[in-house]
């Protein structure tokens, strides 16, 4: 078994995977939403890459994401999606926001 090939080998029915983080990615959290100005994330979403998408599908901000927090003070109101995902790109999960100045 080649580790995160995204090829099972041995058939055993899943890719041997060396990277813990991937296991943890669906139980990220997200707060506050709708959120203002930072959106606070859980810790099993640090250092995994973020993208945050209009809701158009256009890429507003792509990065890694080094604390638990993510800036968003400068985005308009509106819905948003941001994509968290692993560094091998074969494990991810989406969150709808809403940010609202109020």
């Amino acid at each position: 078994e080649i580790p995160n090939n995204m090829i099972d080998e041995d058939c055993d029915g899943s890719d041997l995977i060396t990277n813990t983080q991937d296991l943890n990615i669906s139980n990220i959290n997200i707060w506050p939403n709708p959120v203002r100005n930072v959106l606070k994330v859980s810790e099993e979403a640090k250092n995994l890459k973020y993208t945050i998408y209009r809701s158009d599908g256009a890429i507003l901000k792509s990065a890694k994401l080094e604390s638990n927090q993510i800036y968003l003070g400068k985005l308009s109101n509106g819905i948003y999606l941001v994509k968290f995902e692993s560094e091998n790109h074969n494990n991810f999960c989406v969150k709808k926001i809403y940010k609202y100045d109020w």
